[in-house]
């Protein structure tokens, strides 16, 4: 069974999101897809109230748990919330 990284943080709502998502690409994905056992990752904002969440889903527990790092720095925005979830299902359409 997958787990995933799941992580809310607090975004700059001065920011536009092109500098979130250059910021994304350049310092948060390749670490991420560097780790064993990456799946895939979603970044996903909420504008309403200025949330940002990202799930990275990994091969086992132990592996999502240390994309905590990775998806919740110390130098990087406010972490509302943290935590490593088991993926129970997994459906859509892939492009």
């Amino acid at each position: 069974m997958p787990f995933a990284a799941v992580v809310s943080v607090r975004l700059d709502r001065a920011a536009d999101a092109a500098h979130r998502l250059d910021i994304l690409r350049q310092f948060v994905l390749p670490p991420l897809e560097a780790l064993p056992g990456f799946r895939r990752v979603s970044f996903m904002t909420d504008a309403r109230t200025g949330t940002g969440f990202s799930v990275a889903e990994f091969d086992t527990e132990e592996q999502a748990r240390h994309a905590l790092g990775i998806l919740a720095p110390d130098n990087g925005p406010e972490v509302l919330e943290a935590h490593v979830c088991a993926v129970e299902l997994d459906a859509g359409h892939h492009t």
